[in-house]
């Protein structure tokens, strides 16, 4: 902005994307929307954890909650149960070795 505008603050703060005050603070503020479906989340599952992913899809029963991220409320069930527990640490060991 400053290259743009030089050194007048006082449409660069009202530009900042920074809040500094009260008002709109962005440039053009229908670019800058976070919108997300949990694709991130999923990718990372189903994609790069692949022992996590086969047991998550086994105690779930399928493989649906790659497209749907809510059905991994499914886990809850076995948030307590020890040998889930002991499963999913060495779900998530086994991904770090391989990692590593």
């Amino acid at each position: 902005l400053r290259t743009k505008y030089g050194d007048d603050w006082v449409k660069i703060s009202r530009m900042s994307i920074i809040e500094e005050g009260s008002g709109e603070k962005t440039l053009w503020p229908e670019r800058f929307q976070n919108k997300t479906n949990g694709v991130t989340q999923r990718r990372w599952l189903a994609f790069c954890n692949p022992p996590l992913r086969a047991l998550i899809t086994q105690r779930l029963g399928s493989e649906d909650w790659v497209k749907d991220l809510f059905q991994l409320q499914g886990l809850r069930s076995a948030a307590g149960d020890p040998v889930f527990q002991e499963q999913w640490r060495a779900a998530k060991h086994t991904a770090k070795e391989r990692a590593a």
